[in-house]
């Protein structure tokens, strides 16, 4: 296979308008050419040695050629390789190595533990290829089902995404195609948002790499008042409404949101999951997101990342007046987390001399780390108590 620097490709991941992406190894960390030379000298000296205390260490470095083998697709080892098309000197050549080269000054540029890194490029030479991270589980969409249902869980993995997102805004520089084929699913669970090919640059002339009615992105996940466009006009809300849409994606479990749907019987995330309480705060996210006119919209993703965080405390308190468990962090010390301590109705209320304004039932939590307390309390009697009470122990 041929190799572009230190890279040597192994097979073909896919192919598209600008070029083909390749699996490739880095030959410094391995080299298969140079490791079947050794397994074939390590392999002819062990079967012709004459000296049998040879043996053991014969075999320790066959064993260790072996094992570094078994190894060698390590995440550390190998990479995403695109190689761009050869098309000559055409006016879509040079736009596809522009592009290319704002993909990778764009990945270069903003660095983030959720956004693509490039790992090595030659946009110079006669072949022009660039090579980033190799997430191997593939794209969120082939997981549909891994955040369906659980708030939770996808507002914690959605927040770092829309942080990469903000550190793009803060540089000037507009995505313009997030959607679950672009956003990858880290051998660590991280989501890792990549394909920079479409960015927009909105700090002077870097702009210009698509025509200016050019309609750039997917359909089904821009807005669309960004339709017919000039992409001058275009402004970072557009990532928004994205970004609004992939945690509809993420949270429905389903791949494709018609427009700015989300309230629809067949769409509405509370009708789909009509006995979790918890996914009506999803409807913070949506509501400056996926909607219909741009003045609707938030304008960055910095401000989309504060109601995240908003939503994010909405559901620890959800789950911290709900049920036995609780997880809601402690805003005292931060690291430890409130357990329910006592759960007093009627009688033991009075009997603790606890009445204020005439309550009838206390809920105390209290920090399993630095013993902060949380009290919660309310008037109405045994019979009739707050929605978030029902269902949990009764004293």
């Amino acid at each position: 296979m041929p190799r572009y620097g230190k890279w040597e490709t192994l097979n073909e991941l896919g192919k598209g308008g600008q070029g083909v992406v390749y699996l490739s190894q880095d030959t410094t960390a391995f080299d298969s050419m140079g490791w079947a030379d050794q397994i074939k000298n390590t392999v002819t000296a062990l079967s012709s040695t004459m000296m049998p205390e040879k043996v053991p260490e014969f075999a320790k470095r066959l064993a260790d050629l072996v094992i570094d083998y078994t190894q060698r697709l390590e995440p550390s080892r190998v990479g995403a390789l695109k190689v761009l098309h050869s098309m000559g000197h055409s006016a879509d050549a040079e736009k596809a190595l522009k592009r290319m080269s704002q993909e990778v000054e764009t990945l270069g540029k903003v660095k983030h533990h959720n956004l693509l890194q490039i790992l090595d490029s030659d946009l110079s030479g006669e072949q022009k290829w660039f090579v980033g991270e190799y997430h191997r589980l593939g794209a969120m969409s082939k997981h549909p089902d891994l955040f369906c249902g659980d708030i939770v869980r996808a507002l914690k993995a959605f927040r770092p995404v829309v942080e990469g997102v903000a550190k793009l805004h803060q540089a000037n520089i507009l995505h313009r195609d997030i959607k679950p084929e672009n956003v990858f699913l880290a051998q660590d669970g991280r989501l890792v948002l990549g394909d920079m090919g479409l960015v927009f640059f909105t700090d002077g002339p870097k702009s210009r790499v698509s025509e200016a009615y050019e309609n750039v992105g997917s359909r089904d996940w821009m807005p669309t008042w960004a339709y017919g466009r000039r992409l001058d006009e275009v402004h970072r809300s557009f990532d928004v409404f994205s970004l609004g849409k992939l945690f509809w994606a993420m949270l429905s479990g389903k791949h494709i949101l018609p427009l700015w749907y989300w309230k629809r019987p067949e769409w509405n995330i509370e009708q789909l999951f009509p006995k979790d309480p918890k996914v009506k705060h999803a409807s913070l996210i949506f509501e400056k997101s996926i909607v219909e006119e741009e003045k609707d919209c938030l304008e960055t993703a910095s401000e989309l990342l504060e109601v995240v965080d908003k939503t994010l405390l909405m559901v620890s308190k959800e789950i911290l007046l709900h049920g036995q468990q609780v997880v809601s962090a402690c805003v005292a010390c931060g690291q430890g987390t409130y357990r329910i301590a006592t759960d007093m109705r009627g009688a033991d209320v009075r009997n603790f001399g606890l009445n204020p304004a005439g309550a009838q039932a206390f809920k105390i939590l209290s920090c399993d780390h630095c013993g902060h307390i949380q009290l919660f309390s309310f008037r109405g009697g045994p019979e009739n108590p707050p929605p978030a009470w029902k269902g949990t122990k009764q004293s």
